[in-house]
């Protein structure tokens, strides 16, 4: 068997680095909505919460059924996956580089990023499948955020917004332009102009 290195996907600088942030915000922004005082957002939208079987052991999985009844989207504190039970695109906070990943449990009972088994993507494993993958991760966003912005308002994301540290807040992008930004980083990876 020959084993040929990954080739990562070829992103420009200023789109990874702008997506890299984002990530980490829209990472932030689902853990203040999970802390809500008025109720948990992700259960709202229609995510489902699993926690580890050992209070704080490892990160709180909150899934949500995308595309079909196989395909999920799976966010925690330390990243988010969309793929089937096993298998899928994955996205490390703080590292926006889509990986191809491997599970051998179901992928909502994953609490720590150990549990997933990353590699690059390669030309010829970023197919269609996990383009569509990667592609309805960003929609799902995209939906989410406007749904945010449509029920809680613009003043709720900027309290999110107030709550990180100086720098990340410097960083962030504004709260009324995070779906489009979405949008956009899906188009250059994904080829397609995401609605």
């Amino acid at each position: 068997m020959l084993d040929i290195a990954p080739a990562p996907l070829a992103l420009p600088k200023s789109i990874r680095k702008r997506a890299r942030g984002l990530l980490d915000q829209q990472l932030w922004n689902f853990g203040c909505d999970a802390r809500n005082s008025a109720g948990n957002l992700l259960l709202d939208f229609g995510f489902h919460r699993n926690r580890p079987a050992t209070f704080g052991l490892g990160s709180t999985a909150y899934s949500l059924n995308i595309a079909d009844p196989e395909t999920y989207l799976v966010v925690w504190g330390f990243g988010a996956f969309a793929g089937d039970r096993h298998e899928g695109v994955f996205l490390r906070r703080f590292n926006f580089k889509p990986m191809l990943a491997s599970i051998r449990e179901p992928v909502i009972h994953v609490h720590l990023p150990k549990n997933i088994r990353a590699r690059s993507l390669t030309t010829g494993t970023f197919c269609k499948t996990r383009r569509q993958q990667l592609g309805e991760l960003l929609q799902t966003f995209a939906r989410y955020e406007q749904w945010v912005s449509g029920t809680h308002g613009a003043g709720y994301r900027e309290s999110c917004l107030r709550e990180r540290t100086p720098r990340a807040r410097r960083e962030s992008v504004p709260p009324t332009q995070v779906a489009e930004a979405w949008r956009e980083i899906a188009s250059h990876l994904v080829g397609a102009v995401v609605p």
